[in-house]
């Protein structure tokens, strides 16, 4: 539909009349405001052809050339991985991973879940996007989020023509 060269986000929309997003409703939230240093997350993503689990830390509050719309990372994370969710011990969505640093660099960086949801705002002022509203992860266990996760959980392949 768009995207966002500033946050390095897409918005896309599945056109199959018979796609189903995951199982049911969507069972975590968006965190309005960035987490603070320290913070322990997670991700889940597809950087080869199967789902991979990392965690780790928010080492700093900005991302990317001081960018106060990301976040810095200690999280290990390969090529392929961006787009994958950053989430948090309560199943809240932080953000989403954007790039990966150069080997000298060893950074991972996301944008935030606030960039995201300012952006969503700005495309669809006509509200005819519906985010949740009720976090179904917060009282489960690491293990029991991240199945659940998985079912919300893509890869999307780009192919040329």
């Amino acid at each position: 539909l768009y995207n966002d060269a500033a946050t390095d986000l897409a918005v896309l929309r599945v056109e199959k009349k018979n796609f189903h997003f995951g199982k049911g409703e969507v069972p975590y939230t968006f965190a309005a405001g960035k987490s603070g240093l320290g913070a322990k997350i997670y991700t889940i993503g597809f950087p080869k052809d199967y789902i991979k689990y990392s965690e780790g830390y928010i080492s700093a509050r900005n991302g990317y050339d001081g960018d106060d719309l990301q976040y810095t990372l200690e999280l290990p994370a390969g090529h392929g991985q961006s787009g994958s969710p950053l989430i948090d011990d309560k199943g809240n969505i932080l953000g989403v991973l954007t790039a990966i640093g150069s080997e000298a660099e060893d950074n991972t960086y996301a944008v935030s879940s606030k960039a995201l949801i300012d952006m969503l705002h700005k495309k669809l002022p006509d509200n005819t996007l519906h985010l949740p509203k009720t976090n179904k992860l917060s009282k489960m266990s690491r293990e029991e989020q991240i199945k659940k996760m998985e079912c919300y959980t893509f890869s999307v392949k780009v192919y040329k023509k």
